[in-house]
């Protein structure tokens, strides 16, 4: 998730995030279709120190207390000097800043934990848990975190998972309107949209003619999906993998839409298809990454989902998300998903394409 700097500030903070944060550990796997490539959830090539100056999310409701991911703030992290932040602030209609210190003891915009690539108060490569009390927390309570990457909601739950408010970031106001109807530059919030179903690994026909993924409306009130953007994969394992929505595609209030790469249901599977995205989006079968963001620059990511057929392995069923889990931070987690139960109608696939999920057992 990115960030705004203006064009000083952000000399300033790659200067000192390159200084003082290592590229975070990654895992070897495979990220094509069966072909090796650079790991996307390797942090030195994605979401590490080069990437991690400014990271920013928009959020759908309330304070930075509770569930950040589901939070009513757009927030822009700055580094300081002490490899820590310099301000924080939370926009949505209105926007306050948050002074942090710029020096202190790990975990407070200081030196970094023994063995960590950074503090919890910078954004970067995932943590791990042992590194000190408040990354624990965060990790037990938001995985995403330590499994891909620090990022600024990651700092941002350090208000609410560790003691102290370490980070500085709790009591950030706003007074957050959206009528979240718009897509593109900034109308619809994070949280707003849910990635709930991804079929990456169809059996009735090919991949290349049947893998779809399903986004969920949390709002009460439709959304326009043209002029938002669908990413596959890190941007900086492959900037390129990306697609544009470029014809209107809304979203009832609380209703679904299924996107593929093939509209044709005598082909696809039996499966209805609201929007037929191009070759550049691919469902990998062993670890992939899929956002959808504004189209802006810097983007900012509505909801993301990382998955590893390591944890959940499926061939001719959907990953289902369970119904208990419909938020951005229960869909970061893997374990929370399981392989659909309900058959697809004319298909000896499985999966709720545009309706609600099976639960899971």
């Amino acid at each position: 998730m990115r960030s705004v700097h203006s064009n000083s500030r952000l000399g300033l903070a790659v200067f000192f995030l390159a200084a003082c944060a290592k590229a975070g550990a990654g895992q070897d796997d495979t990220v094509g279709e069966n072909s090796s490539a650079t790991d996307p959830f390797d942090s030195s090539a994605s979401l590490g120190s080069s990437s991690s100056a400014s990271v920013t999310h928009a959020s759908s409701s309330g304070g930075l207390g509770g569930d950040p991911h589901g939070s009513g703030v757009s927030s822009t992290v700055t580094a300081g000097s002490g490899g820590g932040l310099s301000s924080v602030s939370a926009t949505a209609s209105g926007t306050s800043t948050v002074g942090v210190g710029t020096s202190g003891s790990a975990g407070q915009g200081g030196a970094s934990p023994a063995g960590c690539d950074h503090d919890v108060c910078t954004s970067g490569g995932p943590l791990k848990a042992t590194c000190d009390a408040c990354s624990k927390s965060v990790c037990a309570g938001d995985p995403f975190c330590c499994d891909t990457s620090w990022d600024n909601v990651c700092v941002s739950e350090t208000a609410t998972f560790c003691a102290g408010d370490p980070c500085g970031v709790a009591g950030t106001s706003s007074s957050a309107t959206s009528s979240a109807s718009a897509g593109g530059g900034g109308g619809v919030l994070t949280g707003n949209l849910l990635i709930t179903e991804i079929m990456n690994d169809p059996a009735t026909v090919e991949d290349a003619k049947g893998e779809w993924f399903e986004v969920h409306n949390m709002t009460a009130s439709p959304i326009e999906l043209k002029g938002l953007v669908l990413r596959h994969q890190f941007k900086a394992v492959d900037a390129k993998a990306i697609e544009l929505v470029t014809s209107s595609l809304v979203i009832p209030a609380g209703g679904y839409v299924v996107l593929g790469n093939n509209g044709n249901v005598a082909t696809n599977g039996a499966i209805k298809v609201d929007y037929v995205y191009s070759a550049k989006l691919t469902l990998n079968n062993t670890k992939d990454y899929l956002a959808i963001e504004t189209n802006e620059n810097p983007a900012t990511v509505i909801d993301e989902v990382a998955y590893d057929a390591a944890k959940l392995k499926v061939t001719g069923k959907s990953r289902n998300l369970d119904p208990k889990w419909l938020t951005t931070l229960g869909n970061d987690d893997d374990t929370h998903f399981c392989a659909a139960t309900s058959l697809i109608v004319k298909s000896v696939d499985y999966g709720t394409p545009g309706k609600a999920n099976d639960a899971c057992k």
